[in-house]
């Protein structure tokens, strides 16, 4: 997964959690009750995923482009 999608999964895994607890809460369905929990379900493992996908690419030691960071000083 490229860093630049880590946006588009946070939306994707919000929109499946709300999604699923709207088929969990609701009366009509009985079916939907159980899928509900499996898109519920889905969409946490997404957003953990997500949450611990970097933002973007870290810079590697020896690389001298600006966004190296605090502290480090270019040569």
């Amino acid at each position: 997964m490229k860093p630049g999608l880590r946006a588009p999964l946070d939306r994707l895994s919000l929109a499946l959690m709300a999604a699923g607890m709207s088929l969990v809460l609701q009366p009509w369905w009985v079916g939907g009750f159980r899928l509900g929990f499996a898109v519920t379900g889905l969409g946490v493992v997404l957003q953990i995923l997500a949450a611990h996908w970097p933002e973007r690419a870290a810079c590697s030691p020896g690389d001298d482009s600006p966004e190296q960071g605090p502290g480090r000083l270019a040569p």
